[in-house]
Parts: structure tokens; sequence; C-alpha cells
């Protein structure tokens, strides 16, 4: 009986997380960077991506930093949202054998059956 809750909570933990969620411009950043750096899935980058992106504008994006250096963001902000297009920042934290930087980066994210990611990169 254990087993089935605990399988039960494990699935909706990952149907939670694996969830395709564009509500808003900085959800809409979040899904696409985690497609990007954590499950490095061109597949999942394009369900967070406007139409003209591309798979080598996903491995542009991926290459801005060493396959060694693990990627995680804090501080997802909107900075404006209008006419169907938002701008978005997010400091990007970089972590290398202990040693850590941070980078701000800007996304312009548009409304498109949900918000979408049109182009990323640093500030």
């Amino acid at each position: 009986m254990v087993a089935l809750v605990g399988g039960g909570v494990g699935l909706l933990l990952y149907n939670r997380a694996t969830e395709i969620d564009r509500s808003t411009p900085t959800v809409a950043v979040r899904q696409f960077l985690h497609a990007a750096f954590v499950d490095k899935d061109d597949s999942r980058v394009k369900l967070f991506t406007c139409k003209q992106w591309t798979k080598e504008r996903t491995a542009e994006v991926q290459r801005s930093f060493d396959p060694s250096v693990k990627v995680t963001w804090e501080r997802v902000v909107l900075k404006s949202n209008q006419d169907g297009k938002a701008l978005v920042t997010a400091q990007m934290r970089l972590v290398f054998q202990g040693l850590v930087d941070f980078q701000e980066w800007r996304f312009d994210v548009v409304k498109e059956n949900g918000w979408r990611v049109c182009a990323a990169g640093p500030a």
C-alpha cells in the first residue's frame, strides 16, 4: 500500500515538473530554461519557443556556457508586457569546480498560443 501511495505521489510530482505551462512570460522563460539547460531536450525547448526558433538557435544558447558548467537561474523578472510582447530578465547562476559566477540574461517573449521565447542571451 505504501508503494502505491509513494508511486502516486511520484507520478504527480513528475507530471507537475513536466507539465507544459506557457501561462505567463516568466513561467514560459523558466520552462524554456529548464528544457534547454536541465533536460537538454530540443523537442521540449520547441514547446516554449516561437515559430521562427530553430534547433541551431537552441544549440547556440546552450553553447553560451561550457558543458562542464552547471547552469541554474534565479530572479526571473518581467520587465515589460505590452501588446502581446514581453521582456523578461533572469540572473543566470554558473557553477564550475566550486566557483560561482552570475550573468544577466534577457528574453524576448511573445504571446503565440501562450507565451513563447523568441530571443535569449546575455543582456
